[in-house]
């Protein structure tokens, strides 16, 4: 299902937005714009979710909406023009997946939408966030379609959270306010040598899941049918690798979740 192309302009988005940023009070007109524009943005999520619910057959996404507040702090914090930002609809994909899967989601999705942006923060994460987004323009909307590994996104959900209590430069700018504060009364530990753990951890992360390793774990060696005495040690020095191989990759998963749980506690003290 489709719907016809907005009609507000470019021209009129940006306009609009500027005006929103250098507002102290909103014009009622322009929030009825602005909330037109976001229904818009709405309907064509709706379509990106249709579409996915086919190609996954299940529902393993969720979906928002940016509210105004949301918009208006970001236009005036980066000076953003309202009709370059590409996340107003959104849709998150989350998997208990692969490196490799994470590509192949990606991919059967570009068939979907051909032309549309794809954005690998993998590559170039932002302040330790990583995922994969695609935003496809449907009519005449963007909508950002995050896809995140579980680690990705429990990363990114402790990270969100730390963010609403030490302010949004910790997303933005990956500096907490007040970093040498301590995290609590008491405590030693400062806000700055939190989010160095979730800077390392991050990098962690990604190490793992792009790790050769991590395939190879699941690719046993086979068994050599003319048990010649060359093949048969070369058979068992592949054996052993594998055994060696899938111990390291789950001492790393087993670290990886430890250090995740040790900062859900930490943001469960901050609540």
């Amino acid at each position: 299902m489709t719907r016809p192309p907005s009609p507000i302009s470019k021209n009129q988005i940006n306009k609009l937005g500027d005006r929103l940023a250098k507002s102290d009070k909103i014009d009622l007109d322009d929030l009825k714009m602005l909330e037109a524009l976001l229904a818009d943005a709405a309907a064509a999520m709706a379509v990106v979710e249709e579409s996915l619910i086919e190609l996954l057959e299940v529902q393993p996404f969720t979906s928002r909406v940016k509210n105004t507040g949301t918009i208006i702090e970001k236009l005036r914090r980066d000076r953003s023009r309202l009709s370059s930002i590409r996340d107003l609809a959104g849709v998150r994909v989350v998997y208990e997946m692969t490196r490799r899967e994470q590509d192949e989601l990606r991919e059967e999705i570009l068939e979907i939408w051909p032309s549309a942006e794809v954005i690998d923060r993998r590559l170039d994460p932002r302040s330790g966030y990583r995922a994969v987004h695609v935003i496809p323009v449907v009519d005449g909307h963007p909508v950002e379609i995050q896809i995140r590994t579980h680690h990705q996104d429990l990363w990114a959900q402790i990270a969100e959270a730390l963010a609403d209590v030490w302010g949004r430069g910790l997303r933005y700018r990956g500096i907490p306010d007040e970093p040498e504060t301590p995290i609590a009364p008491g405590e030693q530990m400062s806000r700055a040598d939190v989010w160095q753990i979730m800077r390392d951890l991050s990098e962690t992360i990604d190490q793992h899941e792009r790790s050769a390793i991590s395939s190879a774990v699941t690719r046993k060696p086979t068994r050599p049918k003319r048990l010649s005495v060359a093949k048969w040690r070369a058979y068992l020095d592949q054996q052993k690798r594998h055994k060696s191989l899938k111990r390291e990759v789950e001492s790393t998963e087993d670290s990886v979740q430890r250090s995740l749980e040790r900062m859900h506690e930490i943001v469960a003290r901050l609540q």
